[in-house]
């Protein structure tokens, strides 16, 4: 328990003595002020919370609550914790809403939204009429108010990039964004993209593998990440109310409130941590419990009263899922995972090179193109074709049929805009040749990162 509120109702009836006297309206006795008092508190709805949020609204607290449950005066604890338990099971177990509902657009939709797609994703913000997320996806702050705050919202497991039988081992969604809907401004920039591995979301990118190499990018790149976990207790209240987070965070704050959309190129838009992006951070969210009892002349009614903010004290998300596991909810095997997909400030190079070494690549000299080798602008894709890249279009297929001849394909590299350097080594063995392949990608023309592999 750490909060609670109170808040007044006045209802008047309408009747009213209308006799003057001397100029004044006089209220007849038939008129009647009601006045009711709401206690609101977070934390879980418990005989100890309960109690203590009443004894905070009320001179008399304990009685009062006593009243309003229809006990006796001087009813034993175990008769109001009864009594209590039975309000809070009466929103507990009331039937989940499905999570579907928040678009009200069909499972397609949820999907492809989620991906990155859709016009949600893809609309600019021009007036008031044309882009107005107000106009557009007005159901979402009323989903907000009138459900996520109040309702559990079941799980998304039909969406490939929420499905909790292959995927959410870790139990941790992450969402990154790379562009903002009212076009006036870019995302905040909170996190660097280090790696997109194709493969951890065949369903969202339509690949059937691949991977791209960012390095933490250009200084120009925005990229904001947020995302939140939950407990591996399937009663945890994290853990039952995951979907009402996970409407909060895709959808009302970061999208209809901030205007961020789009996803990393290769990368869901939101999923399970495991599919997404090798990053460097990513900002937290906390669900917190809470609950409203309300007395209406003689009827106690208890809801649902879901708060949603930053993680305590502002902290990042991997340092809240490492919290968790000084309370058992997560294993130190598991937070050592989620270290490999959010790797921390200036670890992307070192993210990347282990990245490598498991697609049993390493990285070469990186002056090897301005010092010893000669520039080939020729490539092999999947298909062992040598083809000329966007750098080196003067070549024929004949050419770098000749020129990549002998050179084994490069992973599963499928880009048009890669080069290939070769270089023999002298001072060999007779008959015996070490060919070096350098690999660039560029960004319009200009050099990102360069990689050469033995």
């Amino acid at each position: 328990f750490s909060v609670f509120a109170i808040s007044d109702r006045i209802a008047f009836s309408s009747s009213y003595d209308t006799t003057n006297v001397r100029g004044s309206v006089k209220t007849s006795e038939n008129r009647q002020l009601q006045l009711n008092t709401d206690v609101t508190f977070t934390g879980a709805c418990e005989f100890v919370n309960v109690v203590q949020a009443y004894e905070n609204a009320y001179s008399s607290g304990k009685y009062e609550l006593t009243k309003q449950l229809g006990l006796a005066e001087g009813a034993a604890d175990d008769e109001i914790e009864n009594a209590i338990n039975l309000k809070c099971a009466s929103v507990t177990d009331k039937d989940a809403m499905t999570f579907s509902a928040a678009s009200n657009k069909g499972y397609q939709f949820d999907q492809n939204y989620f991906d990155g797609g859709t016009e949600w994703n893809q609309e600019i913000e021009k007036n008031k009429y044309d882009g107005n997320l107000a106009v557009d996806a007005g159901r979402i702050p009323l989903f907000y108010n009138s459900v996520a705050r109040r309702t559990q919202v079941n799980w998304p497991g039909y969406i490939p990039n929420f499905d909790d039988t292959s995927s959410c081992n870790l139990r941790t969604v992450m969402c990154c964004w790379v562009s903002e809907r009212k076009g006036q401004y870019d995302p905040i920039d909170n996190s660097d993209v280090c790696v997109v591995d194709m493969e951890r979301s065949l369903r969202s990118n339509h690949v059937a593998g691949g991977f791209t190499i960012y390095d933490g990018g250009k200084l120009s790149d925005k990229v904001y990440c947020n995302g939140f976990a939950w407990s591996n207790d399937p009663d945890h209240f994290t853990n039952h109310f995951k979907g009402n987070t996970l409407f909060y965070t895709s959808m009302y704050k970061h999208f209809y409130e901030d205007g961020y959309v789009k996803n990393v190129p290769g990368a869901p838009m939101c999923g399970c941590a495991e599919q997404m992006p090798i990053v460097t951070h990513s900002d937290c969210t906390s669900t917190i419990e809470g609950y409203t009892f309300a007395f209406d002349e003689n009827t106690l009614t208890v809801s649902l009263n879901l708060t949603f903010e930053p993680c305590e004290n502002g902290i990042d998300l991997a340092s809240y899922y490492g919290s968790l596991v000084d309370t058992d909810q997560v294993t130190v095997e598991e937070k050592d995972k989620l270290d490999e997909i959010i790797v921390g400030k200036n670890n992307c190079k070192k993210a990347v090179d282990k990245f490598l070494v498991n697609k049993f690549l390493v990285r070469g000299d990186p002056f090897i193109l301005d010092e010893k080798a000669e520039y080939v602008g020729c490539f092999k894709d999947k298909g062992q074709r040598a083809l000329p890249t966007l750098k080196g279009r003067g070549k024929s297929l004949t050419e770098c049929a000749m020129l990549c001849d002998g050179i084994p394909i490069l992973g599963d590299n499928t880009q048009v805009n890669v080069g290939v350097v070769v270089k023999p080594i002298t001072n060999m063995a007779k008959n015996q040749v070490v060919v070096t392949v350098m690999v660039e990608m560029w960004d319009l023309g200009e050099i990102v990162s360069i990689s050469t592999y033995e």
